[in-house]
């Protein structure tokens, strides 16, 4: 009788190292979110999460900029929405972890709120000041932003520092990459700008866009 007690402890503590995530703790914002896909009737957005160990995935609930719950769905780490108008907004999402074999019972609190944006990386009007060294930058109207943070790089994928704050709808020049760094010409720059909510949060915006300096 002892030996079978002691078989039946062994199993239970090999399960509950075999399944860590059945807690009741919060899991904190996925870090690698990112929005993966917008189709092209600007009606569906999906996001991609990170993936679990097999048997788990994610419930994720979608928000609009007032924070109002918009749409839910169930998914494995690709979040798709479907009919939501999608192009050009604030949205906020959070997560939990279910567990897929036991009826998608939740196993983890719910993820902080995380903003991010869909706004087309068009609608930041660039243009190059005529002939000189230096770039005219457009920011959209977008219902929730405060302002926009400029930030700008030399190379695509690092060396991002901020520069300048855009308010929604208004127009600024820049004409140095930095305070002692002036701008050449025939050189590739990236900028990347990220909103900045009224709540005083930055929503995560996934778009660079490249310019260039040329002798006129």
């Amino acid at each position: 009788m002892k030996k079978i007690k002691l078989l039946i402890m062994i199993f239970v503590f090999g399960m509950i190292i075999i399944n860590p995530l059945k807690t009741n703790a919060a899991i904190a914002p996925p870090k690698s979110s990112q929005v993966y896909y917008i189709s092209p009737d600007k009606k569906n957005v999906s996001i991609k999460l990170p993936q679990l160990s097999k048997g788990y995935g994610y419930q994720v609930n979608l928000y609009n900029y007032n924070k109002k719950k918009i749409a839910s769905t169930y998914c494995i780490f690709y979040a798709t929405f479907n009919k939501v108008t999608c192009a050009n907004q604030i949205f906020y999402y959070h997560a939990r972890v279910i567990d897929l074999y036991n009826s998608g019972t939740a196993v983890s609190g719910w993820s902080k709120l995380q903003a991010f944006s869909t706004i087309n990386k068009a609608n930041y009007k660039m243009a190059q000041a005529g002939k000189t060294k230096a770039i005219y930058i457009k920011a959209p109207k977008i219902s929730g932003v405060k302002y926009y943070k400029v930030y700008l790089s030399t190379y695509e994928d690092k060396g991002y520092k901020a520069v300048a704050n855009i308010k929604p709808g208004k127009k600024i020049k820049l004409s140095k990459l930095s305070k002692k760094k002036k701008f050449s010409y025939n050189k590739y720059y990236y900028s990347k700008f990220v909103p900045v909510l009224k709540t005083g949060e930055k929503a995560k915006d996934f778009n660079i866009r490249a310019f260039k300096f040329y002798k006129k």
